[in-house]
């Protein structure tokens, strides 16, 4: 049974460096954001989970961490627009819900997984190397 399956994360996806969370909201604040890394941290621990990379997202920001046990301030803070528009060219005139919010991080998310690509993913370079890593493996 998955250690998620009662809070959360909308998506999560195992890698050597530990598993990679995604959450995305439509609209997240401060308190949101710690509270939401609170209980995927709580989870983690209680079912030997290491977090390689937690990412929240919501139609404004991607926030970045670490392995939120060791530190809950992000390593990235990103606009959505700039980095999902490269998914969707609409995206910043458009109305977007979670669901579709989270299928333009998915794709984001395997474009660092594919190495082929001459393009690299958009926002790749804000990101703390051992951070890219874990995304693209």
């Amino acid at each position: 049974m998955s250690p998620w399956k009662d809070v959360g994360p909308d998506f999560a996806v195992e890698t050597p460096y530990g598993v990679i969370l995604v959450e995305v909201k439509r609209r997240l604040s401060n308190a949101d954001r710690s509270s939401i890394l609170e209980k995927l941290r709580q989870n983690a621990a209680d079912h030997g989970q290491q977090i390689a990379v937690t990412l929240l997202a919501d139609n404004e920001h991607i926030w970045v961490y670490r392995d939120p046990r060791m530190d809950a301030t992000p390593v990235a803070e990103l606009p959505t627009a700039a980095i999902l528009s490269e998914y969707d060219p609409d995206f910043s005139r458009e109305v977007v819900y979670e669901d579709y919010l989270l299928s333009l991080m998915q794709a984001w998310l395997n474009h660092f997984s594919l190495s082929t690509l001459a393009k690299q993913p958009p926002g790749k370079s804000a990101l703390p190397e051992d951070v890219v890593a874990a995304l693209a493996a």
